[in-house]
């Protein structure tokens, strides 16, 4: 969760730096309790939510289920389009979806039959970096 805080810090020191930078006009930055106001407060909400979610779950469960989630949010972002927003559905972005939905099932189902034969066997592999087939990764002495 630090390592969270930490990067949403400073990304938001290099978004604000390169902000004032570009938009020069003091009138732009000033927030007026309406639609602007309630953009901002959802966005900073979400984004501190979504990076809580993603830090517990890659915790939980590992890398490859919390990267393979990050393209399905562009599918979940074009239904939401069509939906509420009235946009058109073109044919590359139903063929995209396609794809990436098929790539989700298929590395779930891969890590499902992984975990499903580790516990099948006593024997669980795990490459340590003390190890002897690891003999870079040894300290020297």
């Amino acid at each position: 969760m630090i390592t969270v805080a930490f990067c949403c810090f400073f990304v938001s020191m290099e978004i604000s730096l390169v902000s004032l930078i570009i938009i020069k006009d003091p009138n732009a930055w000033r927030l007026q309790f309406d639609v602007t106001l309630v953009a901002v407060l959802f966005s900073g909400i979400g984004n501190a939510f979504r990076g809580g979610v993603i830090t517990w779950c890659l915790k939980r469960k590992g890398p490859s289920y919390v990267s393979i989630f990050k393209p399905l949010a562009l599918v979940i972002a074009d239904v939401v389009d069509v939906t509420f927003l009235g946009e058109g559905l073109y044919f590359g972005s139903l063929v995209g979806g396609v794809v990436i939905v098929a790539g989700f099932y298929a590395v779930m189902w891969g890590k499902a039959k992984e975990e499903k034969s580790l516990k099948n066997t006593d024997k669980v592999e795990c490459l340590d970096s003390s190890d002897e087939s690891s003999p870079l990764l040894q300290n020297r002495q």
